[in-house]
């Protein structure tokens, strides 16, 4: 019994310090400052004619990120969260609920979000490249 006891301990302490939960909190502390968008690539749409790309040279739109808000350009702030690399947003206006849900990855000072349409949607791959400023 006491084998046993001292198997499941070596176990399970390492196993706790690998919790997804501070994942999550260190992906969404990367996450956290101001954002210039620098480049937008929509491809794979239904429609061809939805497929751009297109390189910011100014007045490009900006995100602001707190602990629990995202501020795009002059719009108001609107609460997130966050499950691994997925961050979702969620918005209700007159009656209506909208979620948003997209992939983010921040290496050093440059942040890729990606969010994929349904096909109801266009079904469009739109992949927007920020950077810290």
């Amino acid at each position: 019994m006491k084998s046993l006891i001292q198997f499941l301990l070596i176990v399970i302490i390492p196993v706790s310090f690998f919790s997804c939960k501070d994942d999550d909190e260190n992906l969404g502390a990367a996450l956290i400052g101001t954002w210039e968008e620098k480049s937008f690539v929509s491809s794979g749409c239904i429609d061809p004619d939805e497929n751009e790309t297109f390189t910011c040279t100014s007045s490009c739109e900006r995100i602001v990120v707190t602990n629990n808000t995202i501020k795009i350009d002059n719009d108001p702030a609107i609460p997130y969260t966050i499950n691994g690399n997925k961050l979702t947003i969620t918005e209700s206006s007159g009656g209506i609920t909208i979620s948003i849900t997209v992939t983010f990855e921040v290496s050093g000072n440059t942040l890729t979000i990606t969010q994929q349409d349904d096909a109801s949607d266009g079904g469009c791959k739109n992949v927007s490249v920020y950077t810290r400023v």
